[in-house]
Parts: C-alpha cells; structure tokens; sequence
C-alpha cells in the first residue's frame, strides 16, 4: 500500500475514534448529578428521557471551556421553550464552582458529577466535550473541544426536536 494512502487511513481512523459516527446510536450511560446550591439535591440523566438533552462536560480551570459558554448560553435561550434542556457538568468542588457561576453570566443548569462517574463512562480524555442525547435516551451526536459556532450543533438539536 502506498505511504499517502495508508497515511490517510491511519488519519481517518484516528478522527473517527475523536468523534466521527454521529448516526451511531449508542445509550447514553447514567449520571448522577449534584446541584451546586445548598441544600444538595440530586437528579439523574434519566429524570429527563423525553426530551433532548445537552451535556456540557466543563471545567473552571478550562479556558476553551469557558470561552463556549456564552455559545451554549445562546444555544440554551434559543431552544429552551422547544424541549431543549442544557446540562453544564463538572467534577469539581461545590464551592468553586458555586464561587465561579456568580462572575459567569450563563442561565442553563449547572450540576456536579462530585463521583466523577462519567469520567469513564464517557470517555472524557479532554474537555470541552458535548453531548446530545435523543428523547430516548441514546447518544446522537458528540463534539470533543471547543464550538467555533453553533451552526452544526443547532443543526443536529433541530432534528432531534422534531423527531
């Protein structure tokens, strides 16, 4: 085989272990989040089946992941009243992240994974990484790192709201 074709595939196979296969359908694993505000309550992934879910996996020491904020913000108010529900998730310590949220003027929930299970489950080797989860509960799309826009992202919501 050729050194630029066998090259190209090496490349394709390592974007599509990066996040290629948006139409495979894969369960989305269970979390258990945490709120940040006291008196702790807790809510699970599966509290909110029916509908379409994003998940935001953030940091506060993560600059690419605050610098999309201000994009799922606007991707929140947008879709909202349309069944959207935006998830912001983050294993980091209640009070940090409670101290962070009042200089970030963002509306969509914010909750712990303090267990830090989803790690694993979704295999969280960097952040930024986005989630959308169809109304039954399976993944449908994903995107590793920072949106420059929220043109795909808004793309793939809209179909999954009308299915």
């Amino acid at each position: 085989m050729d050194k630029s074709i066998r090259a190209a595939w090496i490349i394709a196979l390592l974007l599509c272990s990066l996040g290629c296969g948006k139409d495979e359908l894969k369960i989305a694993p269970e979390i258990v989040f945490e709120s940040v505000s006291l008196p702790v309550e807790t809510t699970k992934l599966s509290d909110h089946k029916g509908k379409v879910v994003l998940l935001d996996f953030w940091a506060t020491w993560c600059a690419p992941c605050i610098q999309s904020m201000p994009l799922i913000e606007k991707v929140h108010q947008k879709y909202k009243e349309k069944g959207l529900v935006v998830i912001g998730v983050t294993d980091e310590g209640r009070f940090k992240v409670d101290e962070f949220l009042r200089r970030m003027p963002i509306r969509y929930n914010i909750l712990l994974d303090t267990n830090k299970t989803s790690n694993p489950d979704y295999e969280l080797t960097t952040i930024p990484v986005l989630f959308l989860i169809d109304k039954e509960g399976n993944i449908a799309y994903s995107l590793r790192g920072a949106p420059e826009d929220t043109a795909e992202l808004e793309a793939e919501i809209e179909k999954l709201l009308s299915r």
